[in-house]
């Protein structure tokens, strides 16, 4: 089985606002509870629709750098050879004729290095190999790159909503076992479900999930 072409991506980005339509920008401001006729409201909301514009262009941006991000498949072909070759030359080492360890010794003091140092090197090196293995190199990476995308814009316009709404936050209906959203929960939806559409990124019909599991990644 060939071995994944590795990724190269920087852990830096860089990205471009999206520009609202007016028309997105007048349904941005009402699910805020701004009236988009009122040119003072429209001013007192312009702060909070440059942040949208500022999520929106980051979604390519982000996408394009998770997915430039080492995938699990990735940290297996280089680590699992690394673990290999450094258990392998620990014990070769381990294993020398007295007379060829000593040897080795002593053509290695002009560097000031001891082939105990180096054996323990690769013991050490081996271990972190497989604890970085243990950490990245079993993760589910199917749809990763859109899916931790969108949790992160959707993460940052729940927090656009929360610090620029006028809406008076409210409380759940409840009716027995079942709570349906607040009205202030549903305008949050609204919000962010017209920035997404703007921006023609696409997403599941139930935004409560993407916004619970972006609370949980925050």
């Amino acid at each position: 089985m060939p071995r994944p072409k590795p990724n190269t991506a920087s852990p830096r980005f860089t990205a471009r606002s999206h520009i609202l339509t007016d028309n997105a920008r007048a349904k941005l401001l009402e699910a805020l509870g701004f009236d988009a006729t009122i040119p003072a409201d429209r001013d007192d909301g312009s702060p909070a629709l440059e942040l949208v514009q500022s999520a929106l262009g980051a979604f390519l941006a982000l996408v394009e750098h998770v997915e430039g991000a080492p995938r699990p498949a990735d940290y297996r072909a280089a680590l699992t050879p690394i673990c290999e070759a450094a258990e392998r030359l620990a014990n070769e080492i381990g294993n020398l004729n007295g007379y060829i360890f000593d040897a080795l010794n002593i053509a290695l003091s002009p560097t000031q290095v001891e082939i105990y140092a180096a054996e323990d090197s690769l013991l050490k090196l081996r271990a972190a190999a497989v604890r970085v293995l243990e950490q990245y190199g079993q993760l589910e990476s199917r749809g990763r790159p859109k899916s931790e995308a969108l949790q992160l814009v959707v993460g940052a316009l729940c927090k656009v909503y929360e610090q620029h709404s006028r809406n008076e936050r409210d409380a759940r209906a409840t009716f027995g076992s079942q709570s349906n959203l607040s009205a202030w929960e549903q305008d949050r939806i609204e919000f962010i479900r017209v920035a997404l559409a703007d921006a023609a990124i696409s997403h599941p019909d139930d935004l409560s999930a993407v916004i619970r599991a972006a609370a949980l990644t925050s």
